[in-house]
C-alpha cells in the first residue's frame, strides 16, 4: 500500500490506483507541502541505472528514484520519499541504511517523474490526474533586492546541537531553495555565533516576494525585517583612551542637563530621551561602541555568568565571579575591578574598561531611596524620574552622584590631552578640584617624564658644586 502511493498527491488517486481492494484506509502521515525526504536532490548523477537501483531496492521501498521535476532539461534526479512527516522521522529511516538522508524543506514537489534508466526520454511522466505539480515560477537573476537589515529565511538564528543536524539543513538550504539561499553561522552584534545559524537570502525585496520562493509552503519561508546583515562585523578594535575620553567629557556635559531645553543648548552631541534623560547622541563612537565588549572573550564570559543570577539576592551570593546587581537594569553584572581586569585581558582601554565599571557600582545594588541615600561611603544619590521636558521628583533609581562620575573620567583619561574643566562646571563645580573634595577621591597625575641622562648628571653636578 505505501508503495502504490508513492507518487500520488491524495488518497483518492491512490486508491483509484490499486482498485477496489486498495488497503490504503487512511492518509498516511506524509511529508508538508514542498518538503521531502531525500538521499539526492536536484543531483547530477554519474551512473543512474546505478543510483536507481540503489534507491529503489535498498530503501525498503519508500524512496523514489526520478528526474527532478522542473529541473528535466539539465538532466538532474531526485532520490526522495513524503512518507515522513519530518526532519527526525527522515533521519530515523537511516538506522539501517549506509546512505545520508537530508530532510528538504521547499520546493521538493510531488509528482513521479520518470522512473527510468541511462537510456530513458528525460521527460517527465504525469501524474495520474494528467498534470503534476508545478514548481515555483521564481528565478533566480543573481541581484540582491532585500531592504539593508532585511532578509528572507528558512532559518534564522537556530540553535543546530549536533553536526549531522548542521550537516542536513546545510544540504537543504543549498540545494533546496532554488539555489538563492546560504548557510552560514547567525551573525550576531558583535561577532559570528558559535552555534546559531541561518539558512537566508537577500534576493527578495518583500515578505510577498520572499514567500514565492515556496509557493507550496510559504510558511515555511520567514521575512526578516531588520538585523539580518549580510557580512560579519569587522574584527573589534578598542578605541583610544583619547577617543573614548573625548566623548567621555561630552557625555559628561550632556549627563548634567535636567531639562529638555538644557539639553538642548547643550550642542548638536546631546539628545534629550524622555524617561532618561540627556545623553550622548546615537551617532557618537562611544554609545555606538557601547554593546561591542559584551561579546569578548574573558568579559563576555564573566558577564554570562553573572547574568545567570536571576535576582538581587543570587548575584549578592556569587563568588566565581564577583557580580554587581543593578536594580535599574534588573540585571547581574561583573563587579567594578573584576570588569576592568576582565577587559583589559581582552585588549579594551583602560579608560573604556574603566567606563564600563561604573555600571557596576556598589550604588545600582539598592533598591529603594532610603538605603541609596544612607550610602553616603560609596557618594550614592537619587535620580529622579524624567518625563517631558523635565524631572517630575519622582524616585526612580540610585546611582553614583555627578562628581563620582566626573573623578571617574578625569582619572581614567590621565595622559590625554582632554579636558573636563567643562563638564565639572556643568556639574555644577567651579573647578575640578571642587569637583574631587564633592566626591571624596584623590586626583591622579601625570607623571613626569623621567630625566634624561645628560639632565641627571647636571644635576649630580650642581649638587656636587652645593655641597664643597
Amino acid at each position: 500500500a505505501i508503495a502504490d502511493f508513492r507518487g500520488f498527491t491524495n488518497v483518492a488517486d491512490a486508491r483509484e490506483a490499486c482498485g477496489e481492494d486498495c488497503p490504503i484506509i487512511e492518509e498516511p502521515p506524509g511529508a508538508p507541502a514542498g518538503m521531502c525526504c531525500a538521499v539526492y536532490f536536484n543531483g547530477e548523477l554519474t551512473n543512474v541505472e546505478g543510483s536507481q537501483n540503489m534507491c529503489e531496492n535498498q530503501l525498503d521501498g519508500e524512496f523514489v528514484h526520478r528526474l527532478s521535476i522542473g529541473r528535466e532539461s539539465e538532466n538532474l534526479f531526485d532520490c526522495v520519499s513524503f512518507m515522513f512527516p519530518s526532519l527526525e522521522a527522515c533521519q530515523g529511516a537511516n538506522d539501517e541504511t549506509a546512505v545520508t538522508l537530508n530532510w528538504i524543506m521547499s520546493g521538493c514537489d510531488r509528482g513521479s517523474g520518470d522512473h527510468h534508466d541511462s537510456g530513458d526520454s528525460i521527460a517527465p511522466t504525469p501524474g495520474p490526474d494528467g498534470v503534476h505539480e508545478e514548481p515555483s515560477s521564481w528565478v533566480d537573476d543573481g541581484v540582491d533586492k532585500a531592504p539593508e537589515g532585511a532578509c528572507c529565511a528558512a532559518l534564522y538564528d537556530s540553535e543546530l546541537d549536533s553536526q549531522s543536524t548542521k550537516d542536513v539543513y546545510e544540504t537543504m538550504c543549498a540545494t533546496g531553495l532554488n539555489g538563492a539561499f546560504s548557510f552560514r553561522r547567525s551573525i550576531g552584534y558583535w561577532s559570528l555565533a558559535e552555534d546559531q545559524f541561518d539558512c537566508v537570502s537577500f534576493r527578495f525585496a518583500d515578505i510577498d516576494a520572499c514567500k514565492s520562493a515556496n509557493p507550496h509552503d510559504a510558511d515555511a519561508l520567514h521575512w526578516i525585517s531588520e538585523g539580518c546583515e549580510k557580512e560579519a562585523p569587522a574584527a573589534y578594535v578598542p578605541p583610544t583612551n583619547d577617543v573614548v575620553c573625548a566623548e567621555w567629557a561630552t557625555e559628561s556635559v550632556c549627563y548634567s542637563k535636567e531639562t529638555e531645553d538644557e539639553c538642548a543648548s547643550a550642542g548638536q552631541s546631546c539628545k534629550w530621551n524622555p524617561g532618561q534623560g540627556c545623553w550622548l547622541d546615537e551617532g557618537a563612537k562611544l554609545y555606538s561602541l557601547w554593546y561591542r565588549p559584551f561579546g569578548l572573550e574573558n568579559f563576555g564570559r564573566e558577564r554570562s555568568a553573572c547574568w545567570a543570577n536571576e535576582n538581587d539576592a543570587a548575584c549578592a551570593a556569587a563568588t566565581a565571579p564577583v557580580c554587581s546587581y543593578n536594580v535599574e537594569f534588573g540585571t547581574c553584572y561583573p563587579a567594578e575591578e573584576r570588569a576592568i581586569a576582565t577587559l583589559s585581558d581582552d585588549g579594551v582601554t583602560s579608560a573604556l574598561a574603566k567606563y564600563f565599571s561604573l555600571y557596576s557600582h556598589p550604588c545600582f545594588a539598592h533598591a529603594d531611596e532610603d538605603s541609596c541615600l544612607a550610602d553616603e561611603e560609596n557618594g550614592c544619590t537619587d535620580r529622579k524620574v524624567l518625563e517631558g521636558g523635565e524631572s517630575v521628583g519622582t524616585y526612580s533609581h540610585c546611582e553614583p552622584k555627578k562628581s563620582i562620575w566626573g573623578a571617574a573620567a578625569v582619572n581614567a583619561c590621565v595622559g590625554t590631552d582632554v579636558d573636563f574643566t567643562a563638564a565639572g562646571v556643568a556639574m555644577g563645580f567651579g573647578s575640578l578640584d571642587e569637583l574631587f573634595a564633592d566626591a571624596g577621591v584623590e586626583r591622579v597625575y601625570p607623571s613626569p617624564p623621567p630625566l634624561s641622562a645628560a639632565e641627571q648628571d647636571r644635576i649630580k653636578a650642581q649638587e656636587a658644586e652645593e655641597a664643597a
